[in-house]
């Protein structure tokens, strides 16, 4: 969904990030992962703090 949705517009990451955000916000989270695959193996991943409530 999320990868389909950003991918045109090479903005996939940022799209992650802001739904990973988003998230956090709705059900009071502190910490999220955002995640993405790429080919022959390889990943990407990075880990959100939210700081303020």
């Amino acid at each position: 969904g999320t990868m389909a949705m950003g991918h045109a517009f090479g903005a996939t990451g940022a799209i992650l990030v802001g739904s990973c955000l988003e998230e956090l916000e709705r059900r009071d989270g502190r910490y999220g992962v955002a995640a993405v695959s790429g080919a022959a193996g390889l990943g990407v991943a990075v880990v959100v703090e939210r700081l303020s409530p």
